[in-house]
């Protein structure tokens, strides 16, 4: 009974500290890629700032600590700083005043969407601060992720795909110059949820590829855009394929 005494003052103290100092972190997030570009395959660490009334050009910054081992291993790191250093100013309505900021990671492997927004939501995963040298000014901890994108296509993982192993330079040639005219609709949303038809694999790269239909394809490590194939590039990739066949 006593230690919960003490531990209630001691985060009313905690509280009147922060309500002193003014400044609250809301709505933070981490967030894979970007509803305004659909290439955007970064995880972004965000959060909204709203000060209500602190001294004028106090300086701080911004730090997520990571705490979960799979979000660790994606972005190789454990902690993640806003590079921007921020500064108060006196604004009018008892000196409020909103800033939303982040930072950006680039993942260093595939991963599951659904596994890292189950370690996200778990507790104590992601913690953002704001501080100044040694002083901390608020912390919270993250429990929102949002996917901004989706995969493309969506197909059972066990599902059997012919896969074509191109070792002959003429015919990663062919293939290579049907790549380069494939063509990306980024206002069109298609999701396919039928299996791939071949699974191509050149050069250490991988692609997916619909033979039936207007002729999709997608790079196995980026399932979040869907190609087509011009039709002469189509039938020329499937020449290729049925030669291997043969």
């Amino acid at each position: 009974m006593l230690f919960m005494i003490i531990l209630s003052i001691f985060i009313a103290g905690l509280a009147a500290c922060q309500d002193e100092k003014g400044l609250f972190i809301e709505h933070p997030s981490v967030e894979f890629g970007s509803k305004q570009d659909p290439y955007d395959r970064n995880l972004h660490f965000q959060l909204w700032i709203n000060d209500h009334g602190m001294d004028p050009q106090e300086e701080y910054n911004i730090r997520f600590f990571v705490e979960d081992s799979y979000i660790r291993e994606l972005i190789g790191a454990d902690v993640v700083e806003v590079p921007d250093t921020y500064e108060t100013l006196t604004l009018p309505n008892e000196g409020s005043q909103g800033l939303f900021t982040g930072t950006s990671v680039e993942l260093k492997k595939k991963f599951d969407p659904e596994k890292l927004r189950k370690a996200v939501e778990k507790k104590n995963a992601v913690t953002v601060e704001v501080y100044s040298g040694d002083e901390v000014f608020d912390r919270q901890i993250v429990t929102t992720f949002l996917e901004n994108i989706t995969p493309a296509a969506e197909f059972s993982s066990k599902a059997k795909i012919d896969t074509i192993e191109l070792t002959d330079s003429d015919e990663i040639t062919v293939i290579k110059k049907a790549l380069s005219e494939m063509t990306h609709d980024v206002y069109k949303v298609t999701v396919y949820y039928v299996k791939p038809d071949y699974q191509l694999n050149l050069g250490g790269e991988s692609y997916y590829l619909w033979a039936n239909g207007d002729g999709k394809i997608m790079n196995v490590k980026d399932p979040y855009i869907l190609y087509s194939l011009p039709t002469q590039s189509l039938n020329e990739v499937l020449q290729v394929i049925d030669n291997i066949n043969e």
